[in-house]
């Protein structure tokens, strides 16, 4: 394996390990209600690594088929396909014309793909944390009442939506009376932090 290659997987596999810190950390925050310093930085850590990962990348791809007409590159992220073409000169000069496939790989890893979402989000963390502050988080709290029948479960959360499912087969779920007056089987409260930069994360 090539050292660029090695320093890549070193990259992921820190960021990785940390990953499962923050889980851990993630779950002492909730409990204590407050988001440490500690944590964010933490965070930080995890996506600087990501973004790393991507840029030791596309350093060696410029070396291999750019232009060499600049002494960086950085690994394009486009938020629609009619900005990709644009954004990929811009970012890798050179490469389109010297590697059709090279192009076309990372055209397909972009964030209006699916599954790829995550990209712009790791683009906005990044930029964010390393160049203004560490992303301020929010916690936010939804409380959900459930009512557990044989035929199916219903949940009604505090904001007024209603998930009815899943069904056995195609049988009627019947509740007699004001639903508002049935007490709920299980009164639950899901809780987790949303990162409150203007961009990121809306998902």
């Amino acid at each position: 394996m090539a050292e660029w290659q090695e320093q890549i997987k070193a990259l992921v596999a820190d960021a990785a390990e940390q990953l499962q810190l923050v889980d851990e950390m993630y779950e002492e925050s909730l409990e204590e209600q407050s988001v440490s310093p500690r944590l964010q930085t933490r965070i930080k850590n995890v996506v600087e690594n990501q973004r790393s990962a991507l840029e030791y990348l596309a350093n060696r791809i410029y070396e291999a088929y750019g232009d060499g007409k600049r002494a960086k590159s950085y690994f394009p992220v486009a938020e629609s396909p009619e900005d990709f073409p644009r954004v990929f000169d811009l970012r890798l000069p050179g490469v389109a014309a010297g590697a059709a496939e090279v192009r076309a790989a990372i055209e397909e890893r972009q964030p209006y793909r699916d599954g790829y979402g995550w990209l712009q989000d790791l683009v906005y963390l990044t930029n964010e944390n390393k160049h203004r502050k560490l992303t301020a988080q929010t916690r936010k709290e939804r409380s959900v009442s459930r009512w557990n029948r044989p035929e199916a479960t219903i949940e009604a959360d505090d904001a007024g939506n209603i998930r009815i499912g899943p069904p056995a087969g195609d049988t009627n779920v019947r509740f007699e009376g004001d639903l508002r007056e049935i007490p709920p089987d299980e009164e639950l409260a899901y809780v987790d932090w949303l990162f409150t930069s203007r961009h990121c994360c809306p998902h």
